[in-house]
């Protein structure tokens, strides 16, 4: 079988304070500098949970170590997975962000069809479209994958 991801791009990991944990990385290993990204409704004006509409609030920040992309994300509310997970689980990685071999559209139908959730979804105010697929079961965390706008 032909491999379905081309590469991982980046590790997103679920924290419950991110101004903690960004002062963690950068004072116990080197790791940084952060840079905290928008992602209001304002920037990401369309985005669903279990494929429902809902306007769920993050903060998150990112930064390339070790040619490795990190992303923290702070849940602000109770609304995403990414506080279930939190919530469930403490601290810890949630996703991989992963480039798909076939597209994002090909990649998407392909989950689907394998029966894996999409937990989260989203279209920014740039057009960037992104998609979190649930493979816990079978793999033990999630992707995410996106498209760039034409």
């Amino acid at each position: 079988m032909q491999s379905k991801i081309d590469s991982i791009l980046q590790v997103f990991m679920v924290v419950g304070d991110l101004d903690a944990s960004i002062k963690a990385y950068e004072t116990q290993f080197g790791i940084g500098p952060w840079q905290e990204q928008d992602l209001s409704d304002d920037a990401v004006p369309s985005k669903w949970v279990n494929e429902q509409p809902c306007s769920y609030q993050v903060r998150i920040a990112t930064c390339t170590a070790l040619n490795v992309g990190l992303s923290l994300v702070q849940p602000l509310d109770d609304k995403s997975d990414f506080s279930r997970f939190l919530r469930e689980n403490g601290p810890g990685i949630y996703h991989l962000l992963a480039q798909p071999a076939e597209g994002y559209d090909s990649m998407l139908s392909h989950a689907r069809d394998c029966g894996l959730p999409v937990l989260h979804r989203g279209i920014t105010a740039n057009g960037i479209e992104y998609a979190h697929i649930d493979a816990q079961d079978e793999l033990g965390l999630r992707f995410e994958m996106f498209r760039l706008p034409s």
